[in-house]
């Protein structure tokens, strides 16, 4: 697994081993950052992002490499984390932040933002996106016009109707789904 474009391209990124950590695919990253900047009319420049279940930082980190300004990644898992720390040391950035703990726990977080693009992907087949959706929707997290994509298997359904967002669209990669909204 490595970073796809930007200025970090090419840069190996570390997985733990094992079903615990299910990193977001190098086609689906690429996919989406390029969808993204489109929304956000040119590029990812000095964007502020929200990385989610994050996992290794493999989403948060091909963000910063296309440019982002900062990236606040939220990891329960002390292995994911490991590796998370593992790949933030090995690009030069101190635009980053690491909270370990629940990603639906917004206290640790929410003075943070707001942010301009958050990303999810929380574990499949726990009913977590239409619960945190709300949270996040009514927490002022995502500034007025940002994104959130959400990321789940493609056999769970699509949560269109969400107050405080807009459904934008879903695209499919593989067995994964990015559903994409704006605050």
């Amino acid at each position: 697994m490595r970073v796809v474009s930007g200025l970090y391209r090419g840069q190996r990124l570390l997985a733990p081993e094992g079903l615990s950590v299910r990193p977001t695919s190098e086609r689906a990253r690429a996919a989406m950052a390029d969808a993204l900047t489109h929304r956000f009319g040119g590029g990812l420049e000095g964007l502020r992002v929200l990385d989610l279940f994050a996992g290794t930082g493999a989403v948060g980190l091909e963000f910063l490499s296309r440019g982002a300004a900062f990236a606040c990644f939220v990891e329960q898992d002390s292995e994911a984390r490991g590796a998370l720390e593992h790949n933030l040391r090995r690009v030069p950035t101190t635009a980053q932040k690491i909270i370990p703990g629940d990603a639906r726990d917004m206290s640790a977080y929410k003075n943070l933002g707001p942010f301009d693009l958050v990303f999810m992907d929380p574990p499949y087949g726990e009913a977590i996106i239409t619960g945190l959706l709300a949270q996040l929707g009514t927490a002022n997290i995502l500034r007025h016009g940002g994104i959130l994509v959400a990321e789940s298997d493609a056999k769970e359904p699509i949560f269109e109707d969400v107050p405080g967002f807009t459904f934008l669209e879903s695209r499919r990669y593989g067995r994964n789904c990015l559903h994409y909204y704006s605050a």
